[in-house]
């Protein structure tokens, strides 16, 4: 009898054991789970505070047509944040820029990818770019001209990119020196633009798209901290070119009542001064 009263007790030790732990183990993850939705929204505080809006459905037809989007999320296991429209002042550029592309979040490896970028320079703001393009699209410059608008595009990525970098270190607590965050951009490197003049007094003045003519991309990779004031310590800066091939003839897109202009395959890094 006392054998089996003695065994009673030894299984109820560890059944109560056995049940605290598992509570210690949940109010674990809970905990985790519950200051990752905290800096989560924080983030989305931050966005709301800097005016950068945010839609929650992908919008990749906005990179080009007939293109995919150069990042996809089936093996990061990232988190999508949505469509972003931001304003940004572009250093030595222009002083008002509107961006907009796809983000995502990969929380436990601490790196952003921007995909689908897209920039343009507001008026009055930028009016000295709009003279610039309209000079060469009027003098027949079509190849400058293409150049200009990826080089103001690759202008813009850059405090774009700082922009959302700031937001999430601060919501996460991620700061110069102990912690970086990664930063990935990814931009298709097969396409011609697409431009329609609309006139010197409409706005825009061009519309210009990407018309895709094949499948290879670029990924830009930036490793920086960010101090608490703000201000950005870069890393490094890679270029990466990834697989793929470019065809002028694989458009397959018409450029109606618009010049297609542009060598189809870009470069995998800062694009050319012109």
């Amino acid at each position: 009898m006392k054998k089996i009263l003695f065994f009673i007790i030894v299984i109820s030790v560890l059944s109560f054991i056995f049940v605290q732990c598992d509570k210690t183990n949940i109010s674990s993850k809970e905990n985790t789970e519950s200051d990752s939705y905290d800096a989560y929204s924080k983030v989305m505080k931050i966005f709301r505070e800097k005016g950068i809006k945010v839609v929650e459905t992908p919008r990749k037809k906005i990179e080009s047509r007939n293109n995919s989007s150069c990042y996809q999320n089936n093996t990061d296991s990232c988190l999508y944040v949505g469509y972003i429209y931001d304003t940004v002042y572009v250093p030595n550029v222009c002083s008002e820029a509107a961006v907009e592309y796809n983000l995502y979040w990969c929380e436990n490896s601490g790196k952003l990818n921007i995909t689908d970028f897209r920039a343009q320079p507001l008026s009055p703001a930028c009016d000295n770019i709009w003279d610039w393009w309209e000079s060469l699209f009027t003098q027949g410059h079509y190849t400058e001209f293409s150049l200009s608008v990826d080089s103001f595009e690759y202008a813009a990525s850059i405090p774009a990119e700082e922009n959302i970098a700031y937001a999430f270190a601060v919501a996460y607590n991620r700061f110069c020196p102990n912690e970086t965050f990664i930063a990935n951009f990814h931009r298709q490197l097969c396409y011609q633009h697409c431009v329609k003049y609309l006139g010197k007094n409409k706005w825009p003045r061009f519309e210009i798209f990407k018309v895709g003519c094949g499948s290879k991309c670029c990924k830009r990779t930036r490793e920086f901290c960010v101090n608490p004031d703000g201000s950005t310590v870069l890393s490094y800066n890679h270029f990466e070119e990834l697989s793929g091939e470019c065809n002028p003839n694989l458009t397959g897109f018409e450029c109606n009542d618009g010049y297609l202009i542009g060598d189809c395959g870009r470069i995998c890094g800062p694009p050319p001064t012109n």
